[in-house]
């Protein structure tokens, strides 16, 4: 080849390689015609990037494994084009200043459920920086130049979420530019599990409670109780620690279904975990009580109060008040009458009642009542005419009479007395009307002696002041202290005594008889005077048996203070 021809063709070659030089360079001039380095150009570009994509939100507590372990593995530092879009106010004289450091790989050192410790890339001549969340659209972190150097403590994060933190650098002129962006994959609420009811209250209204109590969750700021049937909260406890709690106002004999949910509290909002195991609460039916109607010689019958939620109620039955027998089963809510049979005559039984429901064939018992006891009757049959006290004593007031020879249900003794049952009418008659000649004598047992004499006589005042009257008489042996019942005895066993004498066996008598009463020692117009008052459904009244008296009057018994002062002018009380 020609060499003037080569040496042409080089010099073509040279000069298009200048030309396309030039180009290029031109290509990337500020608007000033100064050159920008190929570092500076692509620096400006990654932080003109726009974002790519926001991260999945996940719900708490229901994200799969799969998508926890996504955010894992992208945890840490991703390209800043991938995140966020550039700077605006970042020139490219400042880009190209900084061109010399790409960014480094930032660190998340530590995490819990809404906290992280990170470690970012520091910017020569950054005098702070910025940590932005997207997702929450605040700046979770500001850090002064120093501080960049060292570990980075972020708050109130999302629980359980891949949070991307976009990191802006600012410097002393004023500008700004992102310099890294890093995903923060905070731990999940850890769920709340064995939930259990530990105790149930047994209530005689139509409330009660119940109490729960959970494994403990890490970390947590507390745990919600909700209704498993509406998901609506029942209450909430404060606190990692506080793993019990106690539900009032349950509807007796009800059941409810609940579950526990932990919860955090981040940056002004609530974050539950997943739901606990759900589990029952069957609540106990309403307490009842329980009242002995009737009874005979071979049968015992009861009522008992209504109670809330019961399906029935359970009679029990004992002769020791040890080992109980279920002697009978009231089917119903409402079925509150009962009669245990087949028991034997004046037997002592011991009874107690409990109401029961059922669920999913597991029996639920409420509280027993309170154990009764009563022996069961046996025929007797009365030897005299008597009177029919509600009471085992006597007393003004009577409920009836047995005529001689009457068949009564006998329930048993309560001291000198007969529980009986004659035409429907519970009482007590005095056990001398069933055949029992005597109780006791006068120097072994007084209240026996006058108890017989006042069913022989009759407990009326009017019997006493007679009876006083016409069987002792009258000797001053003055006033003889002032024992009354020693004065009484004396006078039943002598037959003779002065007034205070006769005062004392008639205050005696009417104390036996069941009478409000009291010794008088009062003027007769011959100095002082004992007589007796009593209190009658008529009033006061006042007695006197005593026959030694100047006026040479009959005793009286039921006079008013008013016939008195009439009568005998000098009594004073």
């Amino acid at each position: 080849m020609d060499v003037k021809k080569i040496s042409a063709v080089v010099a073509a070659m040279t000069a298009l390689c200048i030309s396309t030089t030039a180009v290029s360079v031109t290509a990337f001039a500020d608007e000033d015609g100064s050159a920008v380095s190929e570092s500076a150009v692509e620096e400006t570009a990654v932080t003109e990037r726009s974002d790519s994509s926001e991260a999945d939100e996940s719900s708490v507590g229901d994200s799969s494994s799969e998508e926890t372990s996504s955010a894992e593995e992208t945890e840490g530092s991703s390209s800043v084009a991938d995140e966020f879009e550039a700077d605006e106010s970042v020139s490219a004289e400042d880009t190209a200043r900084r061109s010399d450091e790409l960014p480094k790989k930032a660190q998340v050192l530590s995490k819990t459920m809404t906290t992280a410790v990170v470690r970012i890339t520091p910017k020569e001549g950054a005098v702070r920086y910025e940590l932005y969340s997207r997702k929450q659209d605040r700046i979770v972190k500001e850090v002064t130049a120093e501080e960049a150097q060292g570990d980075i403590l972020l708050t109130e994060l999302i629980p359980q979420y891949s949070q991307p933190i976009k990191v802006t650098a600012y410097f002393e002129d004023g500008t700004s530019m992102v310099t890294e962006s890093f995903n923060v994959t905070t731990s999940g609420i850890k769920k709340a599990t064995d939930l259990t009811v530990y105790d149930r209250t047994h209530s005689m209204t139509e409330k009660c409670s119940a109490s729960l109590k959970w494994t403990r969750s890490p970390g947590v700021d507390g745990y919600i109780v909700c209704d498993a049937q509406t998901n609506e909260e029942i209450t909430r406890v404060s606190g990692e620690y506080n793993t019990s709690v106690t539900l009032k106002g349950l509807e007796t004999g009800s059941d409810k279904r609940v579950y526990i949910q932990a919860y955090v509290n981040s940056y002004g909002k609530e974050y539950r975990g997943l739901t606990s195991n759900r589990t029952w609460i069957h609540c106990f039916p309403q307490n009842t009580t329980m009242t002995v109607t009737s009874y005979n010689t071979e049968s015992i019958t009861v009522s008992l109060t209504h109670s809330k939620g019961a399906d029935g109620y359970y009679l029990y039955c004992s002769t020791d008040g040890k080992d109980f027998y279920k002697a009978a089963t009231l089917v119903g809510e409402d079925n509150l009458k009962g009669k245990i049979t087949g028991l034997s005559p004046l037997t002592t039984y011991y009874i107690k009642a409990v109401p029961y429901r059922k669920y999913s064939n597991i029996e639920y018992l409420g509280s027993y009542t309170v154990v009764k006891t009563l022996t069961t009757a046996e025929y007797k049959t009365t030897t005299c005419e008597t009177v029919i006290y509600p009471s085992a004593a006597y007393g003004e007031t009577t409920i009836g009479t047995v005529p001689n020879g009457k068949k009564v249900l006998y329930f048993g003794a309560v001291g000198r007395w007969a529980k009986i049952r004659v035409g429907g009418v519970d009482g007590y008659i005095y056990n001398k009307s069933l055949g029992v000649t005597s109780n006791g004598t006068l120097t072994g047992d007084m209240e026996a002696y006058i108890d017989d004499l006042l069913f022989d006589i009759g407990p009326t005042p009017k019997n006493i002041c007679l009876w006083v009257n016409t069987h002792c008489y009258y000797m001053n042996k003055g006033k003889g202290g002032k024992d009354r019942d020693k004065l009484a005895y004396e006078m039943f066993l002598y037959r003779y005594g002065s007034c205070y004498y006769y005062s004392a066996a008639c205050d005696y008598m009417l104390e036996r008889a069941g009478y409000s009463h009291k010794m008088i020692i009062g003027q007769s117009g011959y100095g002082e005077h004992g007589y007796n008052e009593y209190v009658t459904s008529k009033g006061t009244l006042y007695l006197d048996a005593c026959p030694f008296n100047v006026w040479n009057c009959v005793p009286f018994y039921d006079w008013t203070w008013e016939q008195v002062k009439a009568a005998r002018p000098g009594y004073t009380k």
